[in-house]
């Protein structure tokens, strides 16, 4: 086949194949972008994707320091239970302790009447004596 020939076929052949290829690639980045349109995450993942990070100072973490995290978590729940299991037996006490004070002066104030009652029989008696 003369050379001539050749050139001829491959100048004429080269804009189809240029032409075809960018068709090909342009498919394909329309796939990509339906497919990822498809596959948009929801909302909320957003949202939890950026306060997992926070909670991390913008890192992400690897499976051992994410179980610490959990494991200090626990922890702190578990001392904030006692803690205030602490306070609710404290104010159970002082509880206790004010309705045995208000006991204690009632019971004064009963001993202190019954005492002037019979102060006060004792003088009727002496006068009528």
């Amino acid at each position: 086949v003369p050379e001539s020939v050749l050139r001829r076929h491959a100048d004429a052949s080269t804009p189809v194949f240029a032409k075809k290829k960018a068709q090909m690639l342009q498919d394909r980045e329309n796939v990509r972008k339906q497919n990822q349109a498809l596959a948009e995450p929801h909302g909320s993942h957003f949202k939890l994707i950026q306060a997992a990070l926070g909670q991390s100072g913008g890192r992400t973490l690897n499976p051992l320091e994410i179980t610490e995290q959990e494991e200090l978590a626990k922890r702190q729940a578990a001392q904030a239970a006692r803690q205030a299991e602490i306070e609710r037996q404290q104010q159970a006490a002082a509880a206790a302790a004010a309705a045995q004070q208000q006991a204690a002066a009632a019971a004064a104030a009963a001993q202190q009447q019954q005492q002037q009652q019979q102060l006060g029989q004792a003088a009727l008696s002496g006068a009528a004596a």
